[in-house]
């Protein structure tokens, strides 16, 4: 059985002269929903270029969970841009005193910062990453 056989793929956006867009946002919101609770909402969806990780990212804000952003490494097969099933890097950010809490990618490595704080209260953004194997 080949490698290719045993990984599931979805193709979520393509890259057109070195931008790239979302193609199918309902799958792209299904990759970023994964791992989150049922209630978790997607908005904000994107595709990010990380100079440092040399790879795209589907980038999206979380409302109704304790996650507040997240990011999905995708790959690429000429034009098209998938995540696969793993192995890949999926970031997520945790924000406290902080409503806009998202992933950082324009830098050399991904992080979570804070794009919006609430005056007089001290803004906390955490990032957690992970190596997944499923989407």
């Amino acid at each position: 059985m080949t490698l290719e056989a045993q990984t599931n793929t979805t193709t979520v956006g393509e890259v057109i002269n070195g931008k790239a867009t979302v193609t199918n946002l309902s799958e792209a919101t299904r990759v970023l929903k994964g791992g989150l609770s049922s209630l978790a909402a997607i908005s904000n969806v994107s595709i990010e270029y990380s100079e440092g990780e040399k790879s795209f990212f589907l980038v999206g804000n979380v409302s109704n969970d304790p996650v507040t952003g997240k990011a999905v490494q995708l790959f690429q097969n000429g034009r098209a841009l998938y995540a696969a099933a793993g192995p890949g890097v999926e970031i997520t950010c945790h924000g406290e005193n902080c409503p806009s809490c998202m992933p950082d990618l324009k830098n050399w490595k991904p992080r979570c910062k804070c794009y919006e704080t609430i005056p007089g209260k001290e803004p906390k953004c955490d990032m957690q990453s992970r190596i997944t194997i499923s989407f």
